[in-house]
């Protein structure tokens, strides 16, 4: 077994690491914050094999996909509903919200990232999990007024990753 000084994050030219928990980690967050460079944390996902992300405080888990129960009467997009410890979580087709091809009805190889606000919180099937992520916050690009579902862009030297926006995503009222 690792020891926590054995872990580390590996970093790109662009600014970008996986975050692990360990001590080191805890040292380069202190050091950054007394550098002055603001960083922030996202969690990835892809969906048809490009990469988007959430803000990391609007993430809460992620599940193998369980038994979904249907809800009539709900937008396409809704899939159905999962219990969460004893919480009812509606599973969204993260795919089909956006315009996306629809996902199949075979959910082996999907996740059901737990997202969302204070109020509310839903599961986006996702194609696989990429991880938590750390940014400098300059790399991102804000969408603009019109940007739909896209809070922001971020482009480095090996990836390109849209930021969705919980808040529209789960807006049921505009649509």
């Amino acid at each position: 077994m690792k020891d926590e000084s054995q872990v580390n994050a590996a970093t790109d030219a662009g600014g970008s690491s996986s975050t692990v928990p360990t001590m080191e980690n805890y040292a380069r967050s202190l050091a950054h914050a007394a550098s002055g460079e603001e960083m922030t944390l996202i969690v990835t996902f892809f969906l048809e094999g490009d990469e988007y992300a959430f803000d990391v405080t609007d993430a809460f888990e992620v599940l193998k996909p369980g038994r979904l129960t249907r809800v009539p009467n709900t937008p396409g997009f809704i899939k159905g509903i999962i219990s969460v410890r004893g919480e009812m979580v509606p599973v969204l087709d993260i795919k089909r919200r956006l315009g996306l091809a629809s996902s199949s009805t075979d959910y082996a190889h999907s996740r059901v990232m737990i997202a969302g606000t204070e109020d509310h919180k839903a599961g986006f099937l996702v194609d696989g999990v990429g991880g938590v992520k750390e940014f400098k916050a300059r790399l991102f690009r804000p969408s603009g007024k019109d940007g739909g579902f896209l809070k922001a862009t971020l482009r480095t030297d090996s990836s390109f990753i849209k930021v969705l926006d919980i808040e529209r995503l789960l807006d049921m009222e505009g649509r």
